[in-house]
């Protein structure tokens, strides 16, 4: 399995509004250059992510994004499932319905795409903003 762009850049948008959480909301502008993720590509991701209910936004000059939740109870596995879909090897394993094997009645491989799909899963799921955000870069650091 290989995460897009958009996963990469999903979380590390997230992680740079997890590090710079008290500091009010941020705009798109701010973020596109301490990420150097384009405007465009950013308002595309938050869309996906403010629908997911991990982002909130405030209007007005003064306003941003902010993250929707406390860091801690954000976890990759939802910033990436938000923005790239199910988080699996191959399709089959959340639903059997789109097996276009000839085997698919007694295939010898689900047992091994719905492990690797689990650790997947344990994985991001297991690491948080607060967690990814102790060892981001802040500004000014070297």
């Amino acid at each position: 399995m290989k995460l897009s762009t958009k996963g990469k850049y999903a979380v590390e948008a997230m992680c740079c509004l997890a590090v710079n959480c008290g500091e009010g909301p941020k705009k798109v502008r701010e973020l596109s250059g301490k990420t150097g993720i384009t405007e465009g590509y950013l308002e595309q991701l938050f869309f996906r992510l403010r629908k997911a209910g991990l982002l909130t936004t405030v209007r007005g000059q003064k306003g941003g994004y902010l993250l929707a939740r406390p860091s801690s109870e954000i976890t990759v596995g939802e910033i990436l499932r938000a923005v790239e879909g199910q988080l699996v090897p191959v399709a089959c394993i959340r639903d059997p319905s789109l097996c276009q094997s000839a085997m698919a009645s007694r295939c010898a491989t689900r047992p091994v795409w719905t492990r690797l799909a689990a650790a997947i899963d344990g994985v991001a799921d297991g690491v948080t903003l607060f967690d990814l955000a102790q060892s981001f870069p802040k500004e000014g650091a070297e």
